[in-house]
């Protein structure tokens, strides 16, 4: 069995391979597993614009408090804000074995989107010669 001390955060080579993963799964139709996928993703994400601000984000930072400082810091807007919080719902009552209502293609769109503006804003700013 794995052990959890043995997980490390993704490369930024490791996410654009899972966003390719979670696009491809998506077109094949596998909607509620590839929104897991893309959530997966968007927390990756997440620690890596947070870490961007100096911010303390790692194993074990819920996904959770990770959204709340995002939207306190004013990284992700409201209405953001509140659309990843129904897809959090979402994606919590999958892992746990419960059903959802039916997921669109467009929301793991959204995901990935979102997971691909934080890793951008992530990034530092390059100087101008």
């Amino acid at each position: 069995m794995p052990d959890k001390r043995e997980a490390k955060e993704p490369s930024e080579d490791d996410i654009r391979r899972s966003v390719g993963d979670v696009e491809r799964m998506l077109q094949a139709g596998f909607v509620e597993q590839v929104l897991i996928a893309a959530w997966a993703v968007l927390e990756s994400a997440m620690r890596r614009r947070l870490q961007a601000e100096g911010e303390d984000a790692e194993w074990g930072t819920s996904p959770r408090t990770m959204l709340n400082e995002l939207y306190s810091s004013g990284v992700l807007q409201a209405s953001v804000f509140r659309d990843l919080e129904g897809l959090f719902q979402a994606r919590s009552a999958i892992v746990h074995g419960f059903t959802t209502p039916l997921i669109e293609k467009s929301a793991v769109q959204f995901l990935v989107e979102t997971a691909r503006r934080l890793m951008t804003e992530s990034q530092p700013a390059k100087q101008l010669a």
